[in-house]
This record gives structure tokens, C-alpha cells and sequence, in this order.
């Protein structure tokens, strides 16, 4: 790896991942397939799960989080736990599946990093947002994003009201109602 900080970063995790599977033995690991979740406006977020893996006919979706700090937390782990649930949903296969989150963040005591540590986070105990609530959230991304992408390109940005679609007859997260053909 070329850059030193990004390989110190992983060999910090290394061993915490090492011991987390030490204790695991997998019936099989297979790899997942890119998918994108649609937040709208033609604005797609890819999605790249890193594996799922089965034992005794459970299946297992862990997610790693190698945020070193400033982990998914409250309203934000919430929303990213939603939109994850809603991926695994769409997928037959992969609708039973364990979520777990693997979090490598570095906890802090009164001020001071302490080293990574490895917390587990059942899926099943994050609650999950409300529609409403989800739709409002993707929509401040999606604005900030598209803002940001328009400073960046030294243009100005288009409001969501007035940016164009790519498709107008798709249906998109921010409609109240499909399109009609």
C-alpha cells in the first residue's frame, strides 16, 4: 500500500479482525454484487457489501466500519441501518441474513484516545427511522451533494425543485406519487 497512514490504519484493524473470526468457521464466504440505492434526482449511492458468510445454515452480513473516528452514531447509524435493511430485503437470498456491524472506531475516555477496539453492533438493535423521516434525510444529502458537486464544477446549482431528472417518467424517493406513463 502506498500511502503509510492508510496501511497503519489497516494494520491497526488487522488484529481485531484476526481475533473477531478466530472464533468463527464459516460453512462458506461468498463475495456480494455491487447494488445502488436510488436516493433520486439520478443520484445513485453505490452500495459494495464486503462479503456474506453462512454457518449452520445461518447466514451472516457483517458490515466494517474502519472509521478511526467519528462512527455512525444516533440518527445517522439509524438511517444507514434503514437503508441497508431495505437493500438485503430486496434480495431473496440475502432477506435472512444477520446484520452486523463491525466498528474499528477508536473510543475516547474523558478527552484522550485510547487504541481501536472492536464493538459488535446486532443490526436488530438499532431502531430504524420512518419513512418520512428517511426521505427528508436523502433529500439534505442529495442537496448537499449536488451543491457541492456545483461549487466544485464552478457553476451554480440548480435547487431540487428545479434540477432536472433523467428520466421523467421513473419514479423517484421524492415523489408523493408514481409518474404516470
Amino acid at each position: 500500500m502506498k500511502r503509510a497512514d492508510v496501511r497503519q490504519n489497516l494494520l491497526g484493524v488487522l488484529p481485531l479482525l484476526r481475533d473477531h473470526f478466530t472464533s468463527v468457521s464459516p460453512d462458506f464466504v461468498q463475495t456480494i454484487d455491487r447494488r445502488h440505492y436510488s436516493i433520486g434526482r439520478g443520484l445513485k449511492v453505490p452500495f459494495d457489501p464486503p462479503l456474506l458468510y453462512g454457518v449452520g445454515g445461518q447466514l451472516t452480513f457483517p458490515w466494517f466500519s474502519f472509521w478511526r473516528q467519528n462512527p455512525l452514531a444516533k440518527d445517522r447509524l439509524s438511517l444507514f441501518v434503514t437503508l441497508v435493511d431495505e437493500l438485503l430485503a430486496d434480495d431473496p437470498d440475502l432477506a435472512s441474513a444477520r446484520f452486523q456491524i463491525l466498528d474499528f472506531s477508536v473510543p475516547r475516555v474523558r478527552g484522550r484516545e485510547r487504541e481501536r477496539e472492536l464493538r459488535v453492533i446486532d443490526a436488530r438493535d438499532i431502531p430504524r427511522i420512518d419513512d418520512s423521516t428517511k426521505v427528508e434525510m436523502l433529500r439534505i444529502f442529495a442537496d448537499g451533494y449536488f451543491l457541492a458537486e456545483a461549487e466544485l464544477a464552478g457553476r451554480p446549482a440548480a435547487s431540487s425543485e428545479n434540477r432536472e431528472r433523467r428520466d421523467p417518467r421513473q419514479h423517484d424517493l421524492f415523489d408523493e406519487e408514481p409518474p404516470n406513463p
